[in-house]
């Protein structure tokens, strides 16, 4: 499964997770046949938003504004030699890929990459070719 890591820092990050599950509804809440269902994480964390597309494919965004978001940030420092903040708020909205074994919906997998790309304030990291799509 394909998977983006997007980071907000500072205010950015203040967004919060019913900010950002918002801003997903607002923007594909208009496509014909979407729906939206809280997808249950094991061990409390918390649910994510599964966008569900028309033809069974979907894509689960999951936001994060805890400790564990530093370690993320550490790896992507490391990987990529790009510099990111060390200090202040930072929070990451983890966006997972259904499987496409056939690429029937890459359509729906570059909305969701401008989709990412356009919030405020993004740093969006793509670990399969271990660079940013937006610094």
């Amino acid at each position: 499964m394909h998977a983006l890591n997007t980071f907000l820092f500072g205010e950015d990050a203040d967004i919060g997770r019913e900010g950002v599950f918002k801003l997903v509804q607002e923007q594909f809440g208009k496509i014909k046949g979407v729906s939206f269902t809280e997808n249950k994480k094991p061990f409390g964390l918390p649910s994510a938003l599964r966008l569900n597309f028309p033809g069974g494919y979907f894509v689960d965004f999951s936001f994060i504004a805890n400790d564990s978001v530093w370690q993320s940030v550490e790896y992507v420092t490391k990987v990529t030699g790009r510099k990111l903040p060390r200090e202040g708020k930072v929070a990451e909205l983890r966006t997972s890929f259904g499987p496409d074994p056939k690429l029937d919906f890459d359509h729906y997998t570059l909305y969701v990459y401008e989709f990412l790309v356009s919030i405020p304030g993004a740093n969006v990291y793509d670990d399969n070719h271990k660079d940013f799509v937006q610094f």
